[in-house]
């Protein structure tokens, strides 16, 4: 039976400029279509072209070759989970191959999600707020989606624009500690200092656990910022307290990146005073929210 095709845009190797392992040295596989189409999207319109798997692992091993060694072979798009077929054969190769593998994702296949996670290294996450991407809110899609993703080392991205509704913000972080306190298995944590990836939920008290402590009230935030009139509507005294209870063994890290438009947006003043306020807000939900701009845009690289 011949293997599946998938319509890829480029494959090529740069430092990763997103998330928790930015400046590593990745692999990157970008697949052409998306289910959605964001309004700040800079990748639409890239033609596709189609590779088999052999096609694919060629062009890999020729990469890692010339400018590895790689941290990840990261899968990117558009979205990549539109080609769980073609990614059902590819993952075990990759990982047969001694590659790790890191999932860029729109964070809403979830049925696909299921299908890969066990040949899935990491899982890099958006979540989308309607009020920034102006598609429909897909916040029953990513909470299926993380349930999943959390059996794996995961990291959700929020692209953050000044039009974003700081109600719909807060539900989203809601969500999100909601999975992490009721579908992280009890008495496990996702190991995610030590790139072991996995669950471990034989003997928790072998486990060496990192030291979690909330901000101290009434902190100075890197920015500058104090809790502005829109942290107040919302009624969230400062950046220690909560709605919700907080598993401190759990800690899945938000990075909040300002959009680009006709500038980047870490050089935007008051986009990025907003993303303080943003991250106070997180701070009152989630155990680990940061403020993190593109680097590859910052050095201008691929």
């Amino acid at each position: 039976m011949p293997h599946q095709v998938a319509a890829v845009s480029e494959i090529f190797s740069s430092l990763q400029g997103e998330g928790t392992h930015m400046g590593e040295r990745h692999m990157f596989l970008r697949f052409e279509a998306c289910n959605i189409h964001c309004e700040y999207c800079d990748e639409l319109g890239k033609p596709g072209y189609d590779f088999d798997l052999d096609a694919t692992l060629e062009s890999l091993k020729r990469l890692d070759k010339e400018f590895g060694p790689h941290s990840y072979v990261s899968l990117k798009g558009g979205e990549p989970l539109l080609y769980v077929s073609f990614l059902k054969d590819l993952l075990p190769k990759l990982k047969e191959m001694r590659w790790r593998t890191y999932l860029e994702t729109n964070g809403i296949l979830w049925q696909a999600l299921e299908q890969v996670i066990s040949w899935t290294d990491l899982v890099a996450m958006d979540v989308k707020p309607a009020s920034v991407t102006k598609e429909r809110s897909f916040l029953k899609e990513h909470e299926a989606f993380l349930k999943i993703a959390v059996r794996k080392e995961t990291f959700i991205k929020m692209v953050c624009s000044k039009e974003i509704d700081l109600g719909e913000f807060k539900e989203l972080c809601e969500m999100i500690q909601n999975v992490i306190t009721r579908h992280c298995p009890t008495g496990a944590i996702p190991i995610l200092w030590n790139k072991i990836n996995k669950w471990d939920c034989e003997d928790p008290k072998e486990i060496p656990r990192p030291s979690l402590r909330a901000p101290q009230s009434g902190a100075k935030q890197s920015l500058g910022l104090g809790t502005g009139s829109a942290i107040s509507e919302l009624g969230i005294a400062s950046a220690s307290t909560g709605t919700l209870p907080r598993n401190d063994g759990i800690r899945i890290p938000l990075i909040l990146q300002p959009m680009s438009g006709e500038i980047e947006g870490h050089e935007d003043p008051e986009l990025m005073r907003l993303l303080g306020e943003l991250q106070t807000v997180g701070l009152g939900i989630l155990q680990d929210v940061r403020i993190v701009p593109r680097l590859h845009k910052i050095l201008k690289i691929r």
